[in-house]
């Protein structure tokens, strides 16, 4: 893999040594083309006559051998396979909250700046007594108008993370989770200041784990837990939901599982790791680790 040889031109060497290996050990010559350059293809090798048992022992050797050799291609494989999906689900979900916003934006805001407009307009050839109803119709209107732009801000950069820390970012998005799924949604947490980069991974893992608890779990209860000690920050999120099978999501084999891909890739990039817990029937825990050293104060942050 440091050479950058591919998985082909692994099997190749693996064949061609295969092949001198085995007739070396069976003291047969080697084809005609010469030891060096011999075929490497196993049907080009000479009869083994009365060899068959040292023949099967030795490929069963040299096939367990050549497992070993490319499992570090298949591992590498499968990092880039689910970091692919967790890129891919990344992009769907930047351009679902585009298409929100855009909603909100163009759609319903607009709509209502223009009501409020024609609602002044009327106001304003409104007779003295009846233009306080119109006033108060207006500013109904724009506190409309206030909560969408509002809501749609905080979708893209929720400014309780930076203004008031992790905790209260939590404790914000839990209590509109649970008044849009109505679930009891209990949030504990106990954390010093974090680093900016790590405090948006938890933020966003956290709001992945809430969305899939309201599209998957049917649960009516999730416990959040938030906190830190002298070696690590520590997050959280368990269910009373139906919960799944871990491995057959985490395959890659389940779209359900893009999101979890999605949070892991999110945590490697600052050092964390991730560990679902979950049986049918039984709910759902995630919990998400990341070291100490991503704390504010601390001279150096590496997560390698």
């Amino acid at each position: 893999m440091a050479r950058g040889l591919s998985l082909s031109e692994m099997s190749v060497i693996h064949h061609e040594s295969v092949s001198k290996i085995l007739l070396r050990t069976l003291d047969m010559e080697p084809c005609k083309h010469g030891s060096a350059d011999s075929d490497p293809r196993p049907d080009s090798w000479p009869s083994l006559g009365s060899s068959g048992a040292a023949e099967s022992a030795f490929t069963m050797a040299a096939a367990s051998f050549f497992a070993e050799c490319v499992s570090p291609f298949e591992i590498g494989h499968r990092e880039f396979r689910e970091a692919n999906t967790a890129l891919r689900y990344r992009n769907r979900k930047l351009e679902e909250q585009v298409r929100r916003c855009s909603t909100l934006v163009f759609d319903e805001a607009l709509q209502l700046v223009a009501a409020a407009s024609l609602a002044l307009d009327k106001a304003s050839h409104a007779p003295a007594p009846t233009s306080g109803g119109k006033l108060e119709e207006i500013q109904n209107i724009l506190d409309r108008i206030g909560d969408q732009l509002a809501a749609c801000a905080d979708d893209l950069w929720p400014r309780v993370l930076e203004e008031l820390g992790l905790g209260a970012a939590i404790q914000s998005i839990s209590r509109r989770f649970s008044a849009t799924a109505q679930i009891d949604i209990e949030v504990d947490t106990s954390v010093g200041p974090l680093l900016p980069m790590v405090s948006t991974v938890l933020y966003r893992a956290v709001e992945e784990s809430l969305t899939n608890v309201l599209r998957h779990a049917r649960a009516t209860h999730v416990k959040i837990r938030l906190y830190d000690d002298a070696d690590v920050v520590q997050c959280s999120i368990g269910d009373n939901g139906i919960g799944f099978d871990v491995s057959e999501v985490l395959s890659g084999r389940a779209e359900r599982g893009s999101g979890l891909f999605s949070v892991r890739e999110s945590l490697k990039g600052v050092g964390g790791t991730l560990a679902v817990n979950s049986t049918p029937g039984g709910g759902t825990e995630i919990v998400m680790i990341i070291r100490q050293e991503s704390r504010i104060g601390n001279e150096a942050y590496s997560p390698g």
